[in-house]
């Protein structure tokens, strides 16, 4: 009995893991060109590591076997953040108590009031809640929701054009280098050498999640000088009529070249491309608009004490969405990091095939 369990358990965790391949493998926000994903996909799996120019210029693997320390650090630390909606539930229904209390008394001394109702504030209530339930919630409640969604939408979309970008230009990059197997020797060695440092400062500086903010804006600057040394290259190539030329492949090696530094250039604006500080300070204003009403309109005794438990499962869940809205979009501010960052199944590595002088 205990060995058909064992068994059972290993085969649902192969079924899972060959499942999770293949909605990785399949996944539309791997944005490679369908042809040379498949490329990527059969070299991977059959560990294919050609050096002729009839096999795949670029040897691709999976990330899994490169992931790092740091790698798994931010990936523990993405499931603590998956768990601060619940803990933050948890804290407000255990503390609801102390917040209704704490309200109260708020009100009563910002309000000046020394004398007790006796009807427990029924009659107050009558004349606030046709304020604080129509023109007041309603227009806090559209305001807020049109802001977060807006926000989350062009966030989203932003991190979903930067992972294209970077698929893109691994592309090109692989085109690039497919170009320059045709060029001749000395420069197809200078231009293949440049690949290889740009794919590495690539990798490190938009797949990296460890890398800082400094290191990274330094990769890209270097990034952009290689790119610069190579259409010199093609440049001085071109106008060397020593040595013999395939025209063809220095026309397409000019264009994709062109095509790659728009895409970094590109790229690197849609990074910069944030929302100012008070967007999100409007957000958190009225966030806190909606609680106050919840406060203000449950400020009653009687309430409070019949219907305690009912009160403080609505506060556990209304600062429950909050804490999920704030931990999403936070996360979507950092398109490097967190669960929204760039992922691809397969990246480029830092070293291309050689390819002989013959």
């Amino acid at each position: 009995m205990n060995c058909s369990k064992r068994y059972f358990v290993l085969l649902l965790a192969a079924f899972f893991r060959c499942n999770r391949q293949l909605c990785l493998a399949f996944s539309p926000a791997v944005p490679v060109r369908q042809h040379r994903s498949m490329v990527g996909m059969i070299h991977q799996r059959f560990k294919i590591k050609g050096g002729s120019r009839d096999s795949a210029l670029v040897r691709y693997e999976s990330i899994s076997p490169r992931e790092t320390k740091s790698e798994v650090k931010y990936d523990t630390e993405e499931i603590f953040v998956v768990f601060i909606p619940f803990v933050a539930m948890f804290l407000a229904y255990f503390q609801y108590d102390l917040t209704a209390k704490m309200f109260h008394n708020f009100v009563v001394a910002a309000s000046g009031h020394k004398f007790n109702m006796i009807d427990g504030g029924v009659a107050l209530d009558n004349l606030l809640k046709p304020a604080l339930t129509g023109p007041i919630s309603g227009l806090v409640s559209i305001l807020f929701s049109t802001i977060v969604a807006t926000t989350i939408a062009k966030l989203y979309e932003r991190n979903e054009s930067m992972t294209q970008e970077v698929g893109n230009i691994l592309d090109d990059v692989q085109l690039l280098s497919l170009h320059a197997s045709f060029f001749p020797s000395e420069y197809r060695k200078q231009i293949q050498a440049s690949l290889d440092l740009f794919t590495m400062n690539f990798e490190a500086a938009w797949l990296d999640a460890s890398t800082d903010e400094a290191t990274r804006r330094q990769l890209v600057a270097e990034n952009q000088l290689i790119l610069d040394d190579m259409m010199k290259y093609l440049h001085r190539m071109n106008q060397d009529s020593g040595e013999e030329k395939n025209e063809r492949a220095i026309s397409e090696a000019y264009g994709t070249l062109n095509e790659l530094i728009m895409r970094r250039s590109k790229l690197d604006n849609l990074y910069n491309l944030k929302f100012p500080s008070w967007h999100y300070g409007n957000i958190c204003i009225l966030g806190l608009g909606i609680c106050i009403i919840f406060l203000f309109l449950t400020d009653k005794p009687a309430l409070q004490f019949l219907g305690g438990f009912q009160l403080r499962v609505c506060w556990a869940m209304l600062l429950g969405c909050f804490s999920m809205l704030g931990v999403t979009i936070v996360d979507l501010i950092t398109p490097l990091q967190g669960s929204y960052k760039i992922r691809l199944d397969a990246r480029l590595t830092s070293q291309n095939p050689g390819y002989s002088d013959d």
